[in-house]
């Protein structure tokens, strides 16, 4: 079985940098935001327009997060979205944005609008609502073609 996969134009030459909505912010989701903050340094050195990042998670930091999930015991009880936003901030002299929230399947949140979108939770439920709260955007006209 052949299978063709093309992406499409506005992913190989935008004209403005490509949206992500980063959702989840754990184990997975904070390694994950390292290596997109990597990918846009990649891509703007080769001279496309780069990634804008724009991350939620509603959960603070505990003490049982501290090393598994690459937060310091200083964070404990702040939001993971800001406090690893932050840092990938710094590091990579970048400007992503940080919302310590949910996404859920009737919240109309417009930053959540994006050409791309990942999650990294760690329960069903909240898959449906990250799939529920995306057809809800589409419905509405709000996502990119």
């Amino acid at each position: 079985m052949n299978t063709f996969h093309a992406a499409h134009e506005t992913l190989i030459r935008p004209v403005h940098p490509l949206s992500v909505s980063r959702i989840g912010c754990g184990g997975t989701g904070s390694q994950c935001l390292t290596n997109l903050a990597r990918m846009d340094t990649a891509l703007r050195a080769l001279g496309h327009r780069g990634l804008q990042v724009k991350v939620f998670d509603p959960d603070t930091i505990t003490a049982a997060n501290v090393a598994r999930q690459s937060f310091p015991a200083c964070e404990i009880g702040t939001a993971k979205a800001i406090s690893h936003t932050q840092r990938v901030n710094r590091f990579f002299g970048i400007r992503w944005e940080a919302y310590p929230c949910a996404i859920g399947p009737k919240e109309e949140h417009p930053a959540f609008r994006s050409n791309i979108y990942i999650s990294a939770v760690d329960s069903v439920a909240a898959r449906l609502d990250i799939l529920n709260a995306i057809r809800g955007n589409q419905q509405r006209g709000h996502l990119y073609e």
